[in-house]
């Protein structure tokens, strides 16, 4: 009830620019491939957007993932509104290849082999098809980047763009120390000569990256699967009943990394009968220490005995797949947990908060927390505050920030710079400045 959306014309006040240009019409006839080499976590749902997005506008798609025929059945529900897009889109499979560094995603040696097995998948398809690619897109191109050396996208032997995700030691590295971050990173492929525009999710480094690289960026949309849930799920259901009625503060995915012991911790003193917090979704025992795991079993069985009743705690481990099944679990929240400890990259859990309309709490000093704070949609929270944590939750449950401001959610502008729309726009943005630069 303290969910409010603010004027349109508030959109042109926002640090994120609004949506470019339809670039529909000169970007038809074009051909771009379309290359990950990973399938999990996300990696799946841009890719699928992406090839839907360019082909229902005319631009033809080889598209070159690990999972052919997922993305094929998948495209084929996306565009069952433009069937005929499918016939602009041609597929070939590849891997992410072997790592030669142990415990590493990345190495000199794999980064470059995986350079080469995409030139030589991307030729065959060309051949294949009939189609010459006018640009190689790669929707994450942190695994392209790692000790790459400059030189070895030439074996593409066309132009190529795609979207840096981590780039945040632009901000962090300074002196000696950022150049050598920027090195390994592969930052320098930045100024190879058949890419003239990168995509980022994380506005703050642009300046940067025109600076020290002479290279143009464009802030792409974090996109989130936005299916509305097919009324409730038996998960969804359990925890609205258990909650009672209280405001419920949801994570989904027990990772450290996405806070979530400092919720836990947060949780065990917060008011029981005011509030109820949610921890389900992936889970494995390795994540957290010996001394968090025993911490952990103690917790689990007070909540499975109910001498705690405030606390959802699923530690089973079970994904829970986005879409409607994840979108039912996301709608029965009041809250959304969204502090992850130092994280300073983009979050599409802010544009699935957007599309639902749930607050949210975030660490200050980071992109999510700046967002957050830009668009209005709930507090900011300093990791490891119990006390301010308290006061935080408090608030927001009467629409209130951390200062105690109440709150005006401008959830439908952050949708809207977030949404299927303005990713379609910065592909064919992409596209046409590549083609018309080279």
């Amino acid at each position: 009830m303290f969910i409010k959306d603010s004027r349109m014309s508030q959109l042109m006040d926002s640090p994120v620019p609004p949506p470019a240009v339809d670039k529909q019409t000169t970007s038809s006839g074009h051909t771009v491939a379309l290359i990950d080499t990973l399938w999990y976590g996300h990696h799946a749902t841009y890719f699928k957007e992406m090839a839907s997005a360019l082909a229902s506008s005319g631009v033809r798609v080889l598209a070159i993932c690990p999972e052919v025929e997922d993305c094929r059945e998948s495209l084929q529900e996306m565009l069952t509104d433009t069937p005929e897009a499918m016939d602009r889109i041609q597929f070939a499979s590849i891997t992410h290849g072997k790592n030669y560094l142990p415990g590493r995603d990345h190495d000199p040696i794999s980064t470059h082999l995986r350079w080469k097995r995409i030139a030589a998948t991307m030729q065959k398809l060309e051949a294949d098809s009939g189609w010459k690619v006018d640009m190689a897109f790669f929707p994450k191109l942190d695994s392209m980047f790692r000790f790459a050396s400059p030189s070895v996208p030439n074996c593409l032997g066309t132009l190529w763009s795609g979207i840096y995700f981590q780039h945040y030691h632009l901000l962090t590295g300074k002196g000696l120390l950022g150049k050598v971050q920027q090195f390994l990173k592969g930052d320098p492929l930045l100024r190879n000569k058949n890419i003239s525009i990168v995509g980022q999710l994380d506005e703050r480094p642009t300046e940067l990256l025109s600076d020290q690289y002479g290279i143009e960026s464009l802030l792409f949309p974090d996109i989130t699967d936005e299916t509305p849930p097919e009324g409730e799920t038996q998960l969804s259901r359990s925890i609205r009943e258990k909650s009672k009625g209280r405001t419920i503060i949801g994570l989904i995915s027990l990772e450290p990394r996405k806070g979530f012991i400092e919720m836990l911790n947060l949780a065990e003193l917060a008011d029981p009968e005011k509030f109820y917090f949610v921890f389900t979704g992936p889970f494995q025992r390795e994540w957290v220490s010996e001394e968090q795991m025993a911490r952990i079993t103690k917790l689990q069985e007070k909540v499975d005995s109910g001498e705690i009743d405030h606390i959802f705690f699923d530690t089973s481990g079970q994904r829970i797949p986005d879409g409607t099944e994840y979108n039912a679990v996301f709608s029965a929240f009041d809250i959304a947990w969204a502090l992850y400890p130092g994280f300073q990259c983009s979050s599409n859990a802010l544009t699935k908060a957007a599309v639902f309309q749930k607050l949210l709490i975030a660490e200050p000093g980071t992109c999510i927390g700046k967002r957050v704070q830009d668009f209005d949609m709930g507090a900011q929270l300093e990791a490891g505050d119990v006390q301010a944590g308290l006061q935080v939750i408090d608030n927001l449950a009467d629409g209130k920030n951390e200062k105690g401001d109440p709150l005006n959610p401008r959830f439908s502008d952050y949708h809207q710079l977030h949404s299927r729309e303005r990713l379609r726009d910065c592909l064919l943005e992409v596209l046409e400045k590549s083609v018309t630069t080279a």
